[in-house]
């Protein structure tokens, strides 16, 4: 069965919520800049996602597939770059991705990160 995505919503986070949550495993964003980091992550089509980080007048864009998530893991790999501002946890990047979009997908709510 596939899975319907049109009733997920966008999640949007800041630097601090997802370098607690362990999905950013280090970043070379100024201390000073962190906290006006917010990232949007938006389910685009089964097992897809895309990632918008906007730090301060910058917008970053990561296309992010499951599958190709999965294949990084399963060969060893730790983490994965984006446009050397940031390394993100795959592990913990593939955990955040299930519970906020997979599960709560079924719920149909509205999803945050908890603190």
């Amino acid at each position: 069965m596939a899975h319907n995505h049109k009733s997920a919503t966008a999640a949007t986070c800041t630097f601090a919520e997802l370098e607690k949550a362990g999905v950013i495993a280090s970043a070379s964003i100024e201390k000073n800049l962190m906290n006006n980091v917010s990232v949007t992550i938006k389910p685009m089509a089964a097992a897809q996602y895309q990632m918008t980080a906007l730090i301060a007048d910058k917008s970053l864009e990561l296309a992010v597939d499951m599958n190709e998530l999965l294949d990084k893991q399963a060969a060893g790999l730790k983490c994965i770059e984006i446009s050397n501002v940031a390394q993100l946890n795959i592990d913990m990047l593939i955990a955040f991705l299930n519970k906020r979009f997979v599960l709560d997908n079924k719920k149909q709510t509205v999803i945050t990160l908890k603190k």
